[in-house]
């Protein structure tokens, strides 16, 4: 059995991004404050319209991982960073721009002996020196152990000693007189001897936790996971509560906590007026201290902060213009935000965007397409809540009195929802003219973006689809041919050893794993539910089930029922599979594909166990790929143009070889570029491991990029996908449900079958 699965980066964790799944939310953009707004119906415009806002400009920099930036006193930017090299650890570099990061010129450099060294994080302060945190072994190389450094303007280096009094300090930033300032392990923050390491302050944290520090001039923040605590640097006595900063901070119970070791989910600025600043995805706000007023200066929602998977690293303010360091993925980028006065305060241009759930592609492409069109505003609104207090059906209710009432949204995300009920009730237009166009510039896979073609036009096209996938030993593979055979080679390939077992453990005792390769042969052509179908899956899923559980160990199935019970009827966003199975005994695992790595670990177990392989999964359908952000344009749309160009914008190369884990994209090109994005060979910077069930040992194996057999083998494999997935979500939670009861021996197949077809009916009566 698998006691532990663990993966981790080898030689940097800068990779690893902190998703920032946030609200975007339209808010005045704030003028410089030497400006200020037209008089409501009374603007600058031609029209009459109130005309400036902070516009984001992506700055070219130095080829190096940013890890801060700063405004010098004598009108300099100057960044440190890492650079980038072929076989190891590059040098750490400072550069300075005197034309607001036009151009970039070498400042200096730390010394050469630092290069191996592993910077956790670097502050610079407002001289250009600065401190940082090294992650390092201890000298047993039995734990790992921060290291600190100090630096000049110049780049020379000293270790700082490491006080006793002192926790383990996890960042550093500096108070505007150049006090170092250094965040403790847990709740505490101390003011250092930048020579000695010595505590000459010690500050206390609000409630039992501190996410992070900041500075603005002589004061310091601790940020917790409620509330902000001020000190004074100079003399350590505590500041006022600051009502307003606080509300504005965690309003909607925003949660800073950090989940990455390279990035941050808020940064803190400030001018020598004593005017604090700070970043967030929510945007860039500003705030005197003690102050009644946090002014938005930037809408995040209008701007790149807000995408998802962008991460927080520095940020400095220069005269009007901010300039913010982020991390994306596996770069950094720098932002500048100047003030336009020629852009319109809010966009003349609006469409409205609406899914049951979160979509982080779409969330990302909004984003996008407003930097490039300023002149519209993208709206996006969830029916679905986290909390599981709306249910589908209660949503599409809701959703569809709006589209009737003629209040509907522009665009329909359709994911969960009735596509061919809306096709024939006349809610979505044709939207042909799109489908041919991207048959123009993006050569998509036509079964796809025609899967949802009738007597001539396209009524709905999705961005991305995951592929059913079934891998393990080559001859079982071979013989899984749809659900019934698989469920009987499954029953009778048991043995003592368990390496029939099929994993994860929770399939066992959920049967979303065929649910997308089945859902599809339960309608009849009148949309009604073909019940000896849907019988025939529920005696199938359970024979697989009872096949297994003999063989699995108690605790395990422990584990499995509360993933279960916390899953609930909802189908898992991903359920990928996992190459590592293999390494334990397994001979059979089954899932779906939604990223290149899945099969890359197919492949790199293969190299090491030999004869995996792997096809797409058949249940009772075929050839099955699962579609993934669904759009259709409402065919009552308030500015059809609009809604049709931000949807022919998502099938764009730029929006389709951008990919946040929710599957591979429908143009040929971006899957090709994305499929041959590395040549066959080790990646040399993933390593992941596993544990064997007979001796206990760790086993490490390396990401390999598949070998060119094996990529031509996913390629036919992806042409021959020509039937898109039944996603109703209605159906899907009425199945679920029961089905879960139906494995666990509550119920029959033939009670749950009948539970399904009394919810679906009623459903289907109100439709």
């Amino acid at each position: 059995m698998k006691f532990f699965h663990w993966k981790k980066r080898r030689g940097s964790v800068k990779g690893a991004a902190a998703v920032l799944s946030v609200c975007m939310c339209l808010g005045l953009m704030a003028v410089p404050s030497h400006m200020t707004y037209a008089e409501e119906g009374d603007g600058n415009g031609a029209d009459g319209s109130a005309m400036g806002r902070y516009v984001e400009q992506t700055l070219e920099t130095p080829d190096i991982w940013i890890y801060d930036i700063a405004a010098m006193p004598d009108g300099r930017l100057r960044l440190i960073g890492q650079t980038k090299t072929e076989g190891g650890s590059g040098s750490y570099e400072m550069w300075d721009s005197a034309d607001g990061g036009e151009s970039w010129e070498k400042a200096a450099a730390l010394p050469e002996e630092m290069n191996d060294k592993y910077f956790l994080n670097i502050s610079l302060d407002q001289d250009g020196g600065g401190a940082g945190v090294v992650f390092c072994s201890s000298q047993d190389g039995q734990d790992f152990v921060h290291e600190y450094y100090s630096f000049d303007a110049r780049g020379k280096a000293v270790q700082i000693p490491e006080s006793a009094d002192i926790d383990e300090i996890q960042m550093f930033c500096f108070g505007s007189q150049g006090e170092l300032i250094g965040q403790g392990l847990g709740n505490s923050a101390f003011r250092m001897n930048r020579e000695s390491g010595e505590t000459e302050q010690t500050f206390a944290g609000p409630g039992d936790y501190t996410i992070m520090i900041g500075v603005c001039g002589q004061e310091l923040l601790m940020l917790g996971d409620s509330e902000v605590q001020r000190y004074d640097i100079a003399t350590g006595e505590p500041l006022p509560y600051d009502e307003s900063l606080n509300a504005q901070l965690f309003e909607n119970g925003t949660d800073y906590r950090i989940t990455t070791t390279s990035s941050v989910h808020i940064v803190f600025g400030y001018t020598d007026d004593g005017r604090m600043y700070y970043v967030s995805a929510e945007g860039i706000f500003a705030h005197v201290q003690g102050g009644t007023v946090v002014e938005q200066l930037v809408s995040g929602g209008m701007c790149s902060l807000s995408e998802p998977g962008t991460g927080l690293i520095g940020m400095a303010v220069m005269g009007e213009d901010f300039y913010v360091v982020c991390q994306k993925g596996e770069k950094t980028k720098l932002l500048k935000y100047g003030y336009s006065p020629d852009t319109p305060t809010v966009p003349e241009k609006e469409v409205r965007v609406y899914s049951l759930k979160e979509n982080e592609e779409i969330r990302q492409a909004v984003v996008m397409y407003q930097n490039a069109h300023p002149d519209t505003q993208i709206s996006y609104e969830t029916g679905l809540s986290d909390d599981g207090g709306v249910t589908a059906a209660d949503a599409l209710r809701t959703l569809n009195t709006d589209i009737m009432a003629g209040s509907g949204p522009d665009i329909l995300v359709l994911d969960g929802m009735p596509i061919d009920s809306y096709i024939e009730k006349g809610v979505l237009a044709d939207i042909s003219g799109i489908r041919d166009a991207v048959r123009e510039a993006a050569n998509p896979f036509e079964a796809m973006v025609s899967a949802w073609e009738k007597d001539g036009a396209v009524y709905a096209m999705p961005i991305r689809f995951k592929m059913p996938l079934l891998a393990g030993d080559s001859e079982l593979v071979g013989q899984a041919g749809d659900l019934t055979r698989l469920a009987d080679l499954i029953a009778s390939d048991t043995d003592s050893a368990g390496s029939g077992v099929i994993y994860p453990f929770n399939a066992l005792l959920s049967d979303v794993y065929l649910y997308h390769v089945c859902a599809g042969a339960w309608r009849n052509e009148d949309g009604t539910i073909n019940e000896e179908k849907l019988l025939e899956y529920m005696v199938q899923t359970k024979k697989i089930r009872d096949s297994q559980m003999p063989l699995i160990d108690e605790q395990i199935i422990g584990i499995s029922e509360e993933l279960a019970a916390e899953q609930g009827s909802r189908m898992p966003d991903n359920l990928g599979v996992d190459g590592l199975d293999f390494l334990e005994g397994f001979r059979l695992s089954f899932g779906e594909a939604y990223s290149i790595h899945e099969v890359n670990w197919i492949s790199s177990v293969n190299r090491m166990a030999g004869n995996i392989t792997f096809a797409p999964l058949s249940g009772q359908q075929s050839n099955v790929f699962v579609p993934y952000g669904i759009l259709g344009v409402s065919s009552m749309a308030a500015d059809p143009e609009s809604a049709r160009s931000f949807v022919e914008f998502l099938f764009t190369d730029e929006a389709q070889t951008q990919s946040l884990g929710g599957g591979f994209p429908v143009s040929r090109n971006a899957f090709s570029a994305m499929l041959h994005e590395k040549e066959s060979g080790a990646l040399g910077d993933l390593s992941t491991g596993t544990e064997d069930p007979e001796t206990g040992e760790r086993i490490i194996v390396d990401e390999y990029w598949m070998t060119q057999e094996e990529m031509d083998q996913l390629e036919k494999a992806v042409e021959n996908l020509d039937t898109a997935a039944d996603t109703d979500t209605v159906l899907m939670d009425a199945v679920l449900s029961q089905s879960g009861k139906c494995l666990n021996g509550e119920c029959s197949p033939e009670e749950a079958v009948s539970a399904v077809m009394q919810t679906m009916n009623l459903y289907l009566a109100e439709g």
